[in-house]
């Protein structure tokens, strides 16, 4: 297939793109580069790999990478609460406006699938037992609000002619060439092993975790059942655990790690997804949150990064 991934400079992208590479598809990357380029620098001159520098409101750009495209994988986005709550009108005008505009346009192109990458921070603070895709959303963030907005949008632009599909993943971990270390499993290994300190607020609350590479396939997976997939949503994660449960995980490895909790600052999400439907789906994570730990703590101890505390390395303003 031809196939557009906006972002494709990002945590997720940069590990699923190789992915869709080695499988024969002919990929075209769309990213402003605001977080910077070195995470395609791996696929950057692959034969089957062209990329443009730009943001998805650029419609006559947009327009141009869309010709001929079999399939849109939209994972651009302003992510994460802080940088939203920083940047409101750019949050709104990328994370919604943005969507938007990329669905004309796509319909308008003839694409097949049109494929959207939302979160399972939708939920906001809902616990007690595992929350279905039907359940409802509570957004404690403008993050959450706009990826709501945006998920009716492409939700409701689903017909025969173009197929659309909601991912709501869980929080990514995992070692990626764009790496990310404001994940919350990866800050944890990165304030462990790197600044020998740990602090938790709300060690009761729950989150639900994916590695970044289980996501990939699930995206690879969904391009091949589009019929299946067509106005669907998915929560995709692996596993729930409370932040207690990675600190004790933390300390198998690092038995004298200094840490500390607080509950003066509550902790708004608290959240368990279910994921009963990806997985009657086909989809079947391969890594668990100890084996993301282990692999991020070997990361750095090997040296694979010179300053894991670097703004490189984070979206976090």
């Amino acid at each position: 297939m031809k196939i557009l991934c906006t972002g494709c400079a990002g945590y997720i992208a940069t590990t699923l793109v190789p992915l869709l590479l080695k499988q024969g598809h002919t990929v075209t990357g769309l990213d402003d580069l605001r977080q910077g380029g070195h995470g395609i620098l791996g696929f950057y001159g692959h034969p089957n790999f062209s990329f443009y520098k730009g943001g998805i409101n650029d419609t006559a750009l947009t327009r141009l990478v869309m010709e001929d495209q079999d399939a849109v994988i939209h994972l651009a986005a302003l992510v994460g609460e802080p940088p939203c709550n920083k940047w409101p009108q750019v949050a709104e005008r990328v994370n919604y406006g943005g969507t938007v505009s990329l669905l004309e346009i796509a319909k308008s192109a003839g694409v097949k699938h049109f494929l959207f990458s939302s979160t399972c921070s939708n939920y906001g603070k809902q616990p007690g037992g595992e929350l279905t895709e039907d359940a409802p959303l509570v957004p404690l963030s403008l993050y959450a609000e706009t990826k709501i907005h945006a998920e009716k949008e492409v939700l409701t632009s689903n017909n025969d002619e173009m197929a659309t599909t909601v991912f709501r993943f869980a929080t990514a971990f995992g070692v990626s060439p764009r790496m990310r270390f404001d994940t919350i499993l990866n800050e944890f290994v990165r304030d462990a092993a790197v600044n020998d300190w740990l602090s938790v607020h709300g060690k009761e609350s729950y989150r639900t975790l994916v590695h970044v590479r289980d996501i990939a396939e699930m995206v690879v997976l969904t391009l091949e059942k589009r019929k299946e997939a067509a106005g669907q949503v998915f929560n995709v994660g692996g596993e729930h655990t409370t932040k207690l449960g990675l600190v004790n995980i933390i300390l198998k490895y690092l038995p004298d790690l200094d840490f500390g909790f607080t509950d003066q600052i509550n902790d708004p999400r608290d959240y368990k997804a279910c994921f009963k439907k990806a997985l009657a789906f086909g989809f079947k994570p391969r890594y668990s949150v100890e084996d993301g730990i282990l692999e991020v703590m070997n990361a750095i101890q090997d040296g694979l990064f010179n300053d894991c505390n670097s703004s490189l390395y984070r979206n976090v303003p």
